[in-house]
């Protein structure tokens, strides 16, 4: 990825303190060594406009990849949503809905059901909207995004149904009821930002959703939206979490 754009990337390892069993300075010594011999093999390419610097950190991991990619202004924050640290699970949702700038995590490759492999040049992607304010925005970054790549991504929303075992007559009318909504609310959204890409509207629990259709699709890519505010995020952001556990492919949260 930092090949398509010459970015400069600043690898950064944070290290708890209060984890940390051996001697602080010895761990901070080794993570610098290890990371500038990764660097070097990886990043070292002054003829393709690479460059790349480390830092190593003391403190709460999440919070230091937040101060770190504030300070440096980053574009762009990559963390794997698992680890052996507190960037495991909650702390990979803390980064995705606190930072100022996009977030990248990888997919659970180990739990999708097809042999996936990382694309630094995504050639399918899905797109999740909820129908809020901000859905606008998010749209017209997918359109800028795909357009740069040649790609007709595929726009998902899901719609929440009330528990009913079984499903009633009125239950199936307000499920129609629902997605039909949700088409709708799509097709203005579309009409706003130019765009006329396929959609998927269905009704249920939106992680299980956004997987069974990155298998479906075998996507290279999600990006869904977020932001500082709950009642700005709306429902979707609410899920992250679970959306980063089960998506089977990469998330760009922007």
């Amino acid at each position: 990825m930092a090949d398509q754009g010459g970015a400069e990337v600043i690898l950064l390892h944070a290290i708890d303190p209060e984890r940390q069993r051996a001697s602080l300075d010895c761990a901070v010594s080794r993570a610098r060594q290890q990371l500038e011999a990764f660097g070097a093999e990886s990043f070292h390419k002054p003829d393709a406009g690479l460059s790349f610097s480390v830092e190593v950190e003391e403190g709460d991991p999440p919070e230091c990849v937040l101060r770190c990619a504030a300070d440096k202004n980053a574009d762009l924050i990559m963390i794997s949503s698992l680890g052996h640290c507190n960037l495991l699970g909650g702390g990979a949702a803390r980064i995705v809905n606190s930072a100022d700038c996009s977030v990248w995590t990888p997919g659970h490759a180990a739990n999708s059901s097809y042999g996936y492999v990382p694309n630094p040049e995504p050639k399918t992607v899905l797109a999740a909207l909820d129908l809020m304010p901000t859905a606008s925005e998010l749209l017209c970054f997918v359109r800028r995004f795909c357009d740069e790549r040649r790609i007709r991504p595929e726009l998902i929303h899901s719609v929440a149904m009330p528990v009913a075992v079984p499903m009633r007559r009125f239950d199936y009318e307000y499920r129609d009821y629902l997605i039909g909504k949700g088409q709708t609310g799509l097709k203005w959204l579309q009409q706003e930002a130019g765009t006329d890409y396929p959609v998927c509207v269905a009704p249920g629990e939106i992680a299980g959703l956004i997987r069974g259709t990155a298998l479906r699709q075998q996507a290279d890519l999600l990006i869904m939206g977020r932001g500082p505010a709950q009642h700005l995020r709306g429902r979707l952001n609410g899920h992250s979490y679970s959306i980063l556990r089960e998506c089977p492919c990469p998330v760009l949260s922007i």
